[in-house]
């Protein structure tokens, strides 16, 4: 078994997911709890080469109020909702270095 270290598995995932899905990444969002950790942010980011977006913190319940608005039809595309998150919530820019 071959041990690989943390930020090269970031980078092999991103690969792998454009082989996978065909389509280029141009950055990484990281939601939740781990939004707030700064040294694992900045490792993805410089490992992969990509900005990553950290934040918001309640992602998962954003999300799903979210959709079911959308649904609602408070929101008319989901663009929308997401400049909605932009607008409301604190989102870090962290930049590869």
């Amino acid at each position: 078994m071959c041990l690989r270290q943390p930020d090269r598995r970031y980078a092999e995932a991103i690969q792998d997911l454009q082989k996978l899905t065909g389509k280029t990444y141009t950055s990484i969002n990281v939601v939740g709890g781990g939004c707030q950790d700064k040294y694992l942010n900045q490792m993805a980011a410089n490992a992969t080469g990509l900005p990553v977006y950290a934040g918001p913190i309640e992602g998962t319940a954003i999300g799903n109020l979210l959709v079911q608005m959308i649904r609602a039809g408070e929101f008319d595309s989901l663009q929308a909702a997401r400049d909605a998150i932009r607008e409301s919530f604190d989102i870090q820019e962290i930049r590869p270095m």
